[in-house]
């Protein structure tokens, strides 16, 4: 936020424009695949067995659902998706970096 802040200030002092993206990061990995994500950790160097034998259910009023199978998402909260969020920055950042120095 503080470099954000600085690039603002500083644009502004030399009159430039600046554009800003917000996005919502809240449901960001509620959809992948499996695969998607695979790739994903994989160029990280991160191994995919957190992506092996994933289950899920629904707890309402106290009662539970059978255990299904996920075959995509990460769910909210966890390490995984916490994991995909830190590569997702940093990508983002290199990305952003590299068209600031053009």
């Amino acid at each position: 936020m503080i470099l954000f802040n600085e690039h603002i200030t500083h644009s502004t002092e030399k009159k430039m424009t600046t554009d800003v993206i917000y996005m919502d990061a809240e449901k960001a990995f509620d959809q992948p695949k499996f695969e998607e994500m695979q790739e994903k950790l994989k160029e990280a160097k991160i191994d995919g067995n957190l992506l092996v034998h994933r289950v899920f259910l629904v707890k309402v009023n106290g009662n539970h659902s059978n255990e299904t199978t996920a075959d995509s998402g990460a769910g909210q909260g966890s390490v995984l998706g916490l994991i995909l969020f830190t590569i997702f920055i940093s990508k983002l950042s290199k990305l952003l970096k590299k068209i600031d120095e053009n």
